[in-house]
């Protein structure tokens, strides 16, 4: 699923060039690279990798306390931004060595 919660779709000639698609985008799910389509915005994005990343990797209090971040600071500046946008914004700037 993508961050606007829509399936993805792999397509491969063999069993096990499926399965090692399906591998490679549970990888990228886990890392948080998933969702990106062109009208995926950072609000939404965020959404999905607080769910289905950081939710798993750090104590309840933990993510509570992001989540909290995220909504009153994050969201109010830039979570209507697309994401493709931001991203051209910050490899303009260079931040994406900071980042």
């Amino acid at each position: 699923m993508t961050a606007g919660g829509k399936q993805r779709y792999v397509y491969a000639k063999t069993q096990q060039e499926a399965l090692n698609k399906l591998k490679e985008e549970m990888a990228k799910a886990e890392s948080g690279l998933l969702g990106e389509d062109a009208g995926t915005t950072v609000g939404e994005y965020l959404g999905w990798w607080m769910e289905n990343v950081v939710r798993n990797d750090v104590s309840h209090r933990t993510y509570h306390n992001y989540l909290s971040q995220v909504r009153n600071h994050v969201l109010p500046a830039l979570g209507k931004k697309k994401l493709r946008a931001l991203r051209a914004i910050c490899k303009k700037a260079g931040l994406y060595g900071i980042l």
